[in-house]
């Protein structure tokens, strides 16, 4: 087995007859015999990746030397790991996560943080995409906390100072379409199994930089400068599924793939509001992220 060094975040990928995760990828392939170069017969039928992140080397190693019988023991002992392995500078979830899914450091795809600048691009909200490119801000964040009794939320109504100001999700500060988590309306957190394999239904457009070419907004994806590991997985005649703590990282179904690479993707948002099992807000009324009793 070979073994893997990587700073910052690690990702463990298991090869084999995997069961069901709510990180898989579905492959089935058929080798042939050992030939000349040592590979070993073998079936796949599942790929796993796991990326943890925050995670450094050591912390992998601790862990499974005190928890030998451990899942992720288990996954270490019969995946592969490499040695010579490091994050992407910056190493932030998204541009961390977009190096796992490319194979790219942000100056080949683009994506240094989920909030960034372009000089290639129209601001948020152009319509009429004449003369020079001015530049404009590149933000495909979750939203963030603006208001104190509001959080997450994206800010629906004109007359709020915050109007459209986060992008991500709008939903209201839901993890659910149309932005109820409340009782009364039917919505309680076992419904979260229920979420749609196409997230970006609940995603903003209008807060996304414009493309000086089709005058329209760049979809997440398309940002990319780059193909991903799930266009490649698809191309093969395979399925793909990943799941992940923001909805915009549908934006992993890579470059020029309309979005549709990842056939299953489950994205709760992480910064959404966090309720208790009837459905009502959490005394702290924060997010799932930052409420340790949720």
């Amino acid at each position: 087995m070979q073994r893997v060094t990587k700073l910052g975040a690690i990702a463990l990928i298991a090869i084999g007859a995997v069961g069901g995760s709510a990180a898989a990828v579905s492959a089935h392939s058929d080798h042939g015999d050992r030939g000349d170069h040592g590979h070993r017969a073998s079936a796949i039928q599942h790929v796993l990746l796991i990326s943890v992140d925050g995670m450094h080397q050591s912390d992998l190693d601790w862990y499974i030397a005190n928890h030998s019988t451990s899942e992720l023991a288990k996954l270490a002992y019969g995946g592969a790991e490499f040695t010579n392995n490091h994050t992407s500078d910056p190493s932030d979830s998204d541009p961390g996560g977009t190096a796992i899914m490319t194979g790219g450091d942000p100056r080949a795809t683009g994506v240094y943080y989920d909030v960034e600048y372009s000089h290639g691009v129209f601001p948020p909200g152009t319509t009429t995409c004449k003369g020079p490119v001015p530049g404009g801000n590149v933000i495909y964040d979750s939203p963030d906390d603006i208001l104190n009794a509001v959080p997450d939320f994206l800010h629906s109504n004109p007359s709020d100072p915050a109007y459209q100001t986060f992008p991500a999700f709008d939903e209201d500060g839901s993890v659910f379409p149309g932005g109820n988590d409340t009782n009364t309306a039917g919505r309680t957190p076992s419904d979260i199994l229920t979420l749609t394999p196409a997230p970006q239904s609940g995603l903003n457009p209008k807060t996304y930089p414009v493309d000086p070419t089709t005058c329209q907004p760049i979809q997440p994806w398309d940002y990319l400068k780059v193909n991903s590991i799930f266009q490649v997985i698809q191309n093969a005649g395979l399925r793909t599924a990943w799941s992940d703590k923001h909805a915009i990282y549908t934006s992993f179904n890579g470059h020029g793939s309309g979005g549709t690479s990842i056939d299953d993707f489950f994205g709760p948002e992480i910064d959404s509001q966090a309720v208790e099992p009837d459905g009502t807000p959490y005394p702290s009324d924060t997010d799932w992220a930052h409420d340790d009793a949720a």
